[in-house]
C-alpha cells in the first residue's frame, strides 16, 4: 500500500498532497488549512491574521559569490 503505484490510486492522499503540500527537489512542506471542511486539519490557535501572513519557504538558491 505504500508504493509509488498503490498510492497514485488513493484518492484522499493525492488530495491532501495538492491542498496542504508543497514539495521541491530539496523540501517538502505541509501548511495547516482554514477550511472548515477539512477532515484532517485541527482548529487554528493563533490569530488568524497573522497565520495568513505565514507562507511556505522559498526554494533554495546557490550564493552567485560563493564557488563550492
Amino acid at each position: 500500500m505504500t508504493t509509488s503505484n498503490a498510492l497514485k490510486k488513493q484518492q484522499f492522499y493525492n488530495d491532501f498532497l495538492k491542498s496542504h503540500c508543497q514539495i521541491r527537489t530539496y523540501t517538502f512542506q505541509i501548511k495547516k488549512c482554514t477550511s472548515q471542511e477539512c477532515q484532517i486539519c485541527q482548529p487554528i490557535r493563533m490569530p488568524h491574521d497573522q497565520f495568513e501572513l505565514l507562507s511556505f519557504l522559498p526554494d533554495p538558491e546557490i550564493s552567485a559569490g560563493k564557488i563550492l
